[in-house]
């Protein structure tokens, strides 16, 4: 599994601005920037992969990054309280059956 401490600490000291797929100044280039000034990653190619990556790479800003986070770990204690009352009602049960 990623080692989600660390990504949270990336993502945590990545640019907090929004990141967005700039306007073409070239075919085969995209460029994702959380400002006109600042370039967060360059992507080359004609094909529509170059386009997809940029999107991807836009859609998986610090702010999503951490939410995805903050949502799994959520859904991790969730489940764990869920199979620990799971585990207590299956005891309970054998030793009424007792």
């Amino acid at each position: 599994m990623t080692d989600l401490i660390k990504l949270r600490e990336l993502a945590e000291k990545a640019t907090k601005l929004p990141w967005v797929i700039a306007p073409r100044t070239r075919s085969s280039c995209f460029v994702v920037q959380a400002s006109p000034t600042m370039k967060i990653v360059q992507t080359f190619g004609d094909s529509l992969g170059a386009e997809q990556d940029s999107a991807f790479i836009a859609a998986a800003n610090p702010a999503t990054i951490i939410a995805l986070i903050d949502a799994l770990e959520a859904a991790e204690k969730r489940v764990a309280k869920l199979e620990s009352a799971l585990k207590l009602n299956d005891e309970l049960l054998l030793m009424n059956a007792r």
